[in-house]
């Protein structure tokens, strides 16, 4: 099919400054993960359907099923009430972590339905 673009589950994204593999990136109410290294200005692929780990809150646990926030400023997932222009809607826990856990898995959910608060 000549519209065909790409099949979705890893999209191209044009960073705005340099990115690093396994980062978090943001992109309007989607929440990804870059794939590779991506130089600022440079194309690059971002993971925005799929299970991954992500950084979270080391003063809270989240239990499977719940749907942690991404804290835009303090690059982490977070649960409770986002701040303004955190992602919320995004992700949710795919295996249960412990308040001390640095990471957790998350489904990235890239559905629509994130908001940016």
């Amino acid at each position: 099919m000549k519209t065909f673009v790409q099949k979705g589950d890893v999209i191209d994204h044009i960073a705005s400054s340099a990115i690093s593999s396994g980062d978090v990136v943001v992109i309007g109410p989607l929440v990804g993960m870059a794939a590779d290294d991506i130089a600022n200005g440079a194309t690059g692929p971002v993971i925005i359907e799929g299970v991954v780990d992500m950084s979270k809150n080391t003063s809270t646990a989240m239990a499977v099923g719940t749907t942690p926030y991404w804290d835009v400023s303090a690059t982490e997932l977070a649960a409770g009430t986002p701040a303004s222009g955190d992602v919320d809607g995004a992700l949710v826990v795919v295996e249960a972590a412990a308040t001390a856990d640095a990471t957790v898995k998350v489904k990235l959910t890239p559905n629509g339905s994130a908001t940016i608060t």
